[in-house]
């Protein structure tokens, strides 16, 4: 193998550098790394891998094909453990950026049909290496911006996995396509309108790639905008529930005031007259007519007091032992809505474990403070039957009525925005909350 055999396959693999770069676009708010850190890294591993795979080839006979497809299982191993993100979301990403380059290959082996139309298609010319290289470069930085921008914004919100996984299968099948319409006869290109057709199904099927992912942004950001209107009405009829409630007992104790002048008449006429049996009885009667508040004042936040009377009720209902501890100033750098989702999903989850619990006394200690008013912490302990699902580090629901699912994920969502974190633990019974986001920070919550 001599100098220029080792540069000319090196040219094919150049593609490499511009497809990990629109891979980390969206991604680049979630590396567990500094950004430095994991340029050099993936630089040493191309430095390394691609060298490696091209004496493989030479020395070997081993098909370039697949010694790529080792490489791109390796580059993705890497991809998915210095990010932390979703799997689903680092698989659709690594799709799409495989179906995007393989058009630019495919336009190269256009392009080198065009300039020799004589050779093998086997025979990647250097021209139509460099040529897949440029385009490469070219679309990524024309997809740079969006890919960016409101990529990284659907990365953030959108936690589920089906709606990636279905879309990594999009991506796989325009990369299959792409596979299928690889020309393996440059002379075949030029019978007929052949050579027209081509580039007329490469470019319509791009446009359409692009047009699926258009559509399913602003299809999961509506459905996105609808779920935060709904918590928002939620919340609004948690808030209307409460204050009916709290005007009942305004009434109530409006007519025991205005009916207290007759009642001190009458007990200041049993004192009088020595009736004390009848005014012990009189007494006990008055008593049981005395409304009593069913609503509680937990904190000076008026929508966080509605939820936490509304589950409240619901534990008590459904008999889980709850000890609360609820310590908030009136005002803090989180949005009410964010902040009721967050607590709101955090309750639900206690809910569901609780009920899990069959055989024992139903517990949560919940604890809601603000540490040295520079942190807000949230420490959550309750019971459940000890049935776990993980998967990548990630809990999962157990079945219906579990207790951890996607109200986790967007417990994490939430805390990630204001730039806190939340953790997720079980010791046997008990499950562990605890999440903290920083309040001292001049910085704005993510978009």
């Amino acid at each position: 193998m001599t100098l220029q055999d080792f540069l000319l396959e090196l040219c094919t693999y150049l593609p490499i550098i511009p497809a990990a770069v629109f891979c980390f676009l969206p991604m680049r708010q979630h590396m567990k790394w500094q950004r430095r850190s994991v340029i050099l890294t993936f630089l040493l591993l191309f430095a390394v891998l691609v060298p490696v795979g091209i004496g493989v080839n030479f020395l070997f006979h081993v098909d370039s094909n697949i010694i790529f497809s080792i490489l791109m299982i390796i580059f993705f191993t890497g991809y998915n453990h210095l990010l932390t993100t979703r799997f689903s979301q680092n698989l659709n990403t690594f799709c799409l950026c495989g179906a995007l380059m393989a058009f630019c290959s495919n336009f190269s082996r256009g392009f080198d049909a065009w300039l020799h139309p004589y050779t093998p298609a086997d025979s990647f010319s250097l021209e139509a290496s460099l040529f897949q290289c440029g385009c490469s470069f070219l679309l990524v930085l024309i997809l740079a911006w969006p890919v960016a921008h409101y990529g990284s914004r659907l990365v953030h919100s959108l936690k589920a996995d089906a709606p990636w996984y279905t879309m990594a299968l999009v991506s796989c099948t325009f990369f299959l396509l792409n596979i299928v319409i690889i020309p393996h006869n440059y002379q075949v290109l030029y019978s007929y309108r052949v050579f027209i057709v081509f580039w007329q199904i490469l470019v319509s099927l791009l446009f359409m790639l692009c047009f699926i992912y258009f559509v399913f942004y602003f299809v999961a950001r509506t459905i996105l905008a609808n779920a935060e209107n709904s918590r928002k009405l939620q919340l609004m009829n948690m808030q209307e529930s409460l204050y009916q409630r709290q005007q009942q007992y305004m009434e109530q104790t409006a007519v025991l005031r205005h009916n207290f002048r007759q009642t001190v008449v009458t007990l200041q006429g049993l004192v009088k007259e020595q009736e004390y049996a009848s005014l012990s009885s009189y007494l006990d009667e008055y008593m049981k007519t005395l409304p009593i508040k069913e609503t509680s004042d937990f904190c000076h936040n008026y929508a966080l007091n509605s939820l936490l009377n509304y589950y409240q009720q619901v534990a008590q209902n459904q008999q889980i032992h709850t000890h609360w501890k609820i310590q908030l100033p009136y005002k803090i750098p989180v949005g009410d809505v964010d902040l009721c989702t967050l607590v709101g999903n955090l309750l639900e989850n206690v809910v569901k474990a609780c009920n899990t619990v069959s055989d024992s006394l139903k517990y949560h200690d919940l604890s809601v403070t603000v540490e040295n008013e520079k942190n807000l912490c949230i420490v959550s302990t309750n019971n459940f039957d000890g049935k776990v699902n993980k998967r990548n580090g990630q809990y999962l629901p157990v079945h219906r009525q579990g207790g951890s699912g996607i109200g986790l994920s967007s417990i994490e969502a939430i805390s990630e925005k204001y730039h806190g974190f939340a953790r997720f633990s079980h010791v046997d019974n008990e499950f562990f909350i605890d999440i903290m986001i920083p309040l001292w920070q001049d910085l704005p919550p993510l978009q």
